[in-house]
């Protein structure tokens, strides 16, 4: 399900063979995890997913490539959540956007939004394609 949420995410009109996907939200809401879990997916395919693997909370950027159906590959770029202030220089490069919100910490939940709005907002983000995923519910 997960890999397939990715195509989606990832999938304009016409997927071309390397996009860059932005993984963001604020700290602590599982982006790390997911990243981890996509990878687990995209080489060992479905089956059980394990124990939950070990996490740190991101400073700076994590660069993970995965590999679709059809060779199709996408390089999934995790910006820690302290690093909002600087996520539009991110921006020009992508066609994706997956951002997560954390539903159990609801003092988060409206940062997140406002924070979701100023990316949704962005010029350079107006043709990308959008993935909002609700984490810990």
């Amino acid at each position: 399900m997960l890999s397939s949420a990715l195509l989606c995410c990832c999938r304009k009109t016409e997927m071309t063979r390397n996009e860059t996907c932005l993984l963001l939200g604020a700290t602590g809401v599982g982006k790390t995890l997911l990243l981890k879990r996509l990878q687990k997916l995209t080489v060992h395919g479905f089956g059980e997913l394990g124990a939950t693997p070990p996490t740190l909370p991101t400073v700076g950027t994590n660069l993970t490539d995965l590999k679709l159906k059809k060779k199709k590959k996408v390089t999934v770029r995790e910006l820690g959540g302290c690093m909002g202030p600087i996520w539009p220089s991110y921006f020009k490069d992508c066609s994706s956007v997956m951002f997560m919100v954390d539903l159990a910490n609801i003092s988060q939940v409206s940062s997140s939004c406002i924070q979701l709005l100023s990316v949704l907002s962005a010029e350079p983000l107006r043709s990308a394609s959008v993935l909002i995923l609700f984490n810990k519910r």
